[in-house]
């Protein structure tokens, strides 16, 4: 049934009858004007009014039938025309344009073809700008305080021979130095991952391994915030496909970012669990939370919330480039937060 109704909306169809129409409306136009054809009869003083009847008649079919063929052609030449105006703005610069033509043939699926391609144009500019931004606002601070602590000493408002004094200055634009190099390196990770350049080291391990030595390297972190960070691992033994130095990595990220972004008493806890055919890691704390309408927005780049604005920065790419190693993995790292507390959670297969 659904092939006879795609045939049905055919362009092929369409010219089909188009044409039959365009024959049929000349022919009927010649029988009003000329009346039925005369009788052939062997005189020969009919031969040549039975020539000039069809000599009058192919140029009334010529005629009539160009007619109708012309403005039948302006129905398929409109959404054409309109696609070449979009395609010439589109090339100016114009992404915002659409064709927006509803037909159910071949040139309205070409034409919602050609507009999802705009759609999608458009916002990969959108987010280049928005990159662009974000990467000035982020290297902004970092260049504003090395700039600052420069001209410190050139001034010398920073006395350069008091060794306290040029300590402490240095130390400022080292740090300073690092958070931009983070920020490259991260941006440069990133976009590796939106470019799948990036190839996975898939090989089986132990699924406690990545738990345990990250929770072993943030220890000292989580007692200075005096935050508890703990795991629960059931089975030992699980196994699991993946590039171990990756899923160590995610961890790493969504174990910091618990500590850091929660005050002292939080309680962190990794987990890995089996399940059908997978096992889930997930981090959970019982922190302050995310709130709902941020939800969606935690795993862009350069994204921090409000309510964490006081705490240490970072690239702002972690979780961005976590949810690239996951999703290079084929699986999808998720978040939940229902008021208080977050739990970050992705699956891979097992061996």
């Amino acid at each position: 049934m659904l092939s006879k109704l795609s045939f049905l909306r055919s362009i092929r169809w369409k010219l089909f009858l188009y044409f039959m129409g365009a024959m049929l409306l000349a022919a009927a136009s010649i029988m009003l004007l000329f009346g039925p054809p005369p009788p052939i009869s062997p005189p020969l003083r009919q031969k040549g009014e039975v020539r000039a009847a069809f000599l009058q008649g192919g140029l009334c079919v010529l005629i009539i039938s160009s007619g109708a063929a012309f403005l039948l052609s302006l129905n398929f030449l409109r959404p054409l025309l309109k696609m070449r105006k979009v395609s010439e703005k589109l090339a100016c610069g114009d992404f915002s344009t659409r064709i927006g033509l509803n037909s159910n043939d071949e040139l309205g699926d070409l034409a919602r073809a050609f507009d999802s391609m705009a759609s999608r144009l458009e916002e990969n500019i959108e987010g280049r700008i928005r990159l662009a931004g974000d990467i000035s606002h982020e290297l902004n601070s970092p260049l504003a305080a090395i700039r600052v602590n420069i001209e410190a000493l050139l001034d010398g408002v920073t006395d350069i021979r008091n060794e306290e004094e040029r300590e402490k200055a240095l130390s400022s634009m080292l740090y300073q130095t690092k958070r931009i190099s983070v920020l490259v390196e991260d941006l440069l990770e990133l976009a590796k991952f939106e470019a799948r350049a990036v190839k996975m080291s898939m090989a089986p391990f132990a699924a406690s391994e990545p738990v345990k030595r990250v929770i072993e390297s943030v220890s000292p972190t989580a007692a200075k915030k005096r935050i508890t960070v703990d795991h629960d691992i059931r089975d030992e033994e699980l196994r699991v496909l993946g590039d171990k130095t990756r899923i160590t990595q995610v961890m790493q990220n969504l174990v910091n970012n618990a500590i850091q972004h929660n005050s002292e008493g939080v309680h962190v806890r990794v987990s890995v669990k089996r399940e059908a055919g997978s096992v889930r890691f997930s981090v959970a704390d019982d922190g302050i939370g995310i709130p709902a309408h941020e939800l969606e927005n935690v795993f862009k780049r350069f994204h921090r919330l409000d309510k964490r604005a006081q705490t240490p920065p970072g690239s702002g790419l972690g979780l961005a480039i976590a949810s690239g190693i996951i999703g290079a993995h084929g699986s999808r790292i998720s978040v939940e937060s229902p008021g208080k507390g977050t739990r970050f959670f992705f699956s891979l297969p097992t061996v």
